[in-house]
């Protein structure tokens, strides 16, 4: 714009030139600064620097699992810790959702626990597929001594899976199963027996709090930790053994003890296998069945044979280490066949882990 300057006047004339132009200019600073504000790509409320550098920020109060590794670049959006608590833990898909008592229906394919509880929800930095951090995460699981229960892809977990994670953060995960991917494992190389459910997605619609794009890979991770049933550190003596096979014909052993899905006998088996091997030394004309029995969890013919090789297990041992005559001695096992306890609680399948003595 041109200006017009008269010489009378002239000075304040080109004083309100200059703020025209400056006030032109600092309009057009703010514009542009705006402009760029609007292209930088914010990260969701809940995800901040830190000092530290981590890159992300949790809410209050939470922490990982010690078990568990986070995926780089997650943060917590839920933490929940109970400390006495049920959880039911899947085996199996969900085969369909029964809306009146709102719970899945597993087929007998769950695990009903009792015990601390921990609930932990993750969003994932963008640029991560779900994929990506299902496998890390699982393979960490694996690399720590975690068993696997069941893994499941999309829909192979059940159309209705949204459903478990209802309420975690409103819908942050009830319409997104699309990318889904569930594991369900057991550790049982601690003081407690601890089970996790991983079940990882990527976020597509749904109500929520959470500032979550589509595409996101959300997460939740729960373990439950169960204290060992005190029934299978009991030892039972030679004097015991005796006894009961004289008034019921059969006794019990919990102090025989094997890793998940194994054949081979721990070493703090010993003070159990040293009071068998007293008993069938003070009874020389004594013959018994070695029988092996598991829980229900797996397939008929699987744990059939893990009881079969667990009894087997058993009889080498008494004969390698211990001298007993081998025509004494007969293994066999019954899988799931003989339970002593339900099967639905962590307690009874415990009780029904076990080794027996049977005459002959």
């Amino acid at each position: 714009m041109l200006l017009k300057i008269s010489v009378n006047g002239g000075e304040s004339v080109v004083r309100w030139g200059c703020l025209w132009f400056g006030g032109i200019f600092v309009l057009s600073l703010m514009s542009s600064s705006t402009i760029v504000a609007q292209g930088v790509k914010r990260p969701p409320e809940n995800i901040k620097s830190t000092r530290e550098g981590r890159g992300v920020s949790d809410t209050r109060d939470a922490r990982d699992h010690p078990l568990v590794k986070r995926f780089p670049g997650s943060s917590i959006v839920r933490y929940e810790k109970e400390d006495s608590g049920n959880y039911t833990l899947p085996t199996g898909p969900i085969v369909r959702w029964d809306y009146t008592n709102d719970q899945p229906d597993f087929a007998g394919k769950k695990l009903d626990l009792e015990g601390q509880v921990t609930r932990i929800t993750y969003l994932v930095r963008p640029g991560s597929s779900s994929a990506e951090v299902f496998a890390s995460l699982k393979n960490d699981l694996m690399t720590k001594g975690f068993k696997s229960y069941y893994e499941a892809q999309g829909p192979a977990f059940g159309r209705a899976q949204g459903n478990l994670y209802k309420n975690l953060r409103e819908q942050l995960f009830e319409y997104n199963p699309k990318g889904a991917r569930f594991l369900s494992a057991k550790y049982d190389s601690g003081p407690a027996t601890v089970y996790v459910a991983l079940y990882v997605t990527e976020y597509e619609i749904g109500t929520t709090s959470v500032r979550v794009r589509p595409g996101q890979v959300i997460l939740q991770l729960d373990l439950i930790e169960v204290e060992s049933v005190s029934d299978k550190l009991v030892v039972v003596s030679a004097s015991d053994i005796s006894r009961r096979l004289e008034t019921s014909g059969r006794v019990a052993l919990y102090g025989i003890l094997f890793d998940t899905n194994k054949s081979n006998i721990k070493p703090e088996s010993r003070a159990a296998l040293d009071e068998i091997a007293k008993y069938l030394r003070a009874n020389a004309n004594v013959k018994v069945d070695v029988v092996g029995h598991t829980d229900n969890i797996g397939s008929y013919d699987s744990n059939l044979d893990l009881s079969r090789a667990r009894a087997a297990e058993v009889v080498g041992a008494l004969v390698k280490e211990y001298n007993i005559d081998p025509q004494r001695l007969r293994a066999s096992g019954v899988g799931f066949l003989a339970p002593i306890a339900s099967n639905t609680n962590e307690n009874g399948r415990a009780k029904n882990r076990r080794v027996e003595l049977l005459l002959q």
